[in-house]
């Protein structure tokens, strides 16, 4: 299957796969990992889930906020975001427009089968929580080693 070169996502992941708490980062955030993060995404549109755009607080600026939700009707327009009933309508909208998958756990689990790439940062260490990134079939991806310190390493998996 090819990706949508289009579709990338970006994630901070625990060293055993948890991506969030009770709906909470369960780390606190690195500096480092927060500031490419916000290279990589600027001038760019960020997709994410309901409960991840309540939780993150306000919309990130210097990027179009797009959340996937199925209450759209109930939303009260706020500049700046954009939201949409089912992922399916993220990919079609602006399809020649980079979009990244910030969150939560589905919106990772549905655009892991679309995205022709992926950025993640994993940290070395083990976060208790009940979210998880999704299971990543290696055969599927050419996978980069970035970076590698003593908090983290960032990998790219481009879609073979």
């Amino acid at each position: 299957m090819s990706g949508n070169k289009y579709i990338k996502i970006i994630a901070t992941v625990a060293n055993n796969g948890v991506i969030a708490d009770n709906r909470e980062i369960p780390w606190d955030a690195n500096l480092k990992i927060t500031e490419e993060f916000l290279d990589y995404t600027k001038n760019s549109i960020v997709v994410m889930g309901n409960h991840t755009f309540q939780d993150r607080g306000p919309i990130l600026v210097n990027r179009k906020n797009w959340v996937v939700t199925s209450n759209v009707k109930n939303k009260r327009r706020t500049k700046g975001i954009k939201y949409f009933d089912n992922p399916e309508k993220v990919i079609t909208t602006n399809p020649r427009t980079n979009k990244w998958v910030i969150g939560g756990a589905d919106m990772f689990r549905y655009f892991m089968f679309v995205a022709n790439e992926m950025i993640l940062f994993y940290l070395k260490k083990d976060y208790e929580g009940d979210l998880h990134f999704p299971v990543i079939y290696e055969d599927v991806w050419d996978i980069k080693i970035l970076e590698d310190n003593p908090d983290f390493k960032k990998v790219l998996y481009k879609r073979k």
